[in-house]
């Protein structure tokens, strides 16, 4: 799931659970998150069920949009 701003303020916002051997120091691993950058990853707390990890990514976007 990615939220891309790159025409906006060049920011990207995406949840990833391919096991990146860049990533494995996040608590999560494989899951992570690019926040704002493809270089600042943190610890993906989004749900393994595909539905409910499509509301909370949907409920980000729309924090993102209203900040």
């Amino acid at each position: 799931m990615n939220l891309e701003r790159r025409f906006i303020d060049s920011s990207i916002y995406r949840h990833d659970n391919a096991p990146h051997k860049n990533w494995k120091k996040v608590k999560t691993f494989p899951k992570h998150f690019h926040m704002g950058t493809e270089e600042n990853v943190v610890e993906s707390y989004i749900s393994n069920n595909p539905e409910e990890a499509i509301r909370e990514f949907l409920n980000f976007i729309r924090d993102k949009i209203l900040e």
